[in-house]
């Protein structure tokens, strides 16, 4: 018995015999999902190729909901990388300063290269404490995101 008579012996079973509308939607989905092995879906991102090699926390003392986090990363892909974007889920909002460059640009990694990189937290609940970890999503062009759990000393 072919897979394709047994696909269709599992489709009538689960969509009944009088399902006719079922087994077109069936069939669309089938086929889209077949042609997600074409080449169509999203390229795979490839992980632990960028790597947080140090990193600090500065509280702001008269505002507690603003807090800085220096991240330093090293490419360890064989290819350029880029940052795209960084959050929080213990900020509003996270503004990003890759050190020597402009505010709001973001200069490739070369491979086997560094770059440091300004967080800047602001709205920040729950207020954070000293000793107590959180996170830092930097999220790169090719590479997987990066999780930093980071603890103000």
């Amino acid at each position: 018995m072919s897979s394709h008579t047994s696909m269709s012996r599992l489709l009538a079973t689960i969509l009944g015999r009088n399902g006719r509308r079922a087994w077109i939607l069936a069939a669309i989905v089938l086929a889209g999902a077949a042609s997600l092995g074409n080449g169509y879906a999203a390229p795979p991102r490839r992980e632990h190729t960028i790597e947080a090699i140090k990193f600090s926390v500065v509280l702001n003392q008269q505002d507690r909901s603003r807090a800085m986090v220096l991240v330093t990363v090293v490419n360890r892909a064989g290819e350029p990388d880029r940052l795209d974007s960084a959050l929080s889920p213990v900020a509003q909002h996270v503004a990003v300063q890759i050190s020597g460059a402009e505010m709001g640009s973001f200069p490739e990694i070369p491979p086997g290269g560094s770059q440091d990189i300004r967080l800047d937290l602001t709205g920040i609940k729950p207020e954070l404490r000293i000793g107590l970890a959180f996170p830092v999503v930097l999220i790169f062009q090719k590479a997987a995101i990066l999780r930093v759990d980071v603890t103000p000393l």
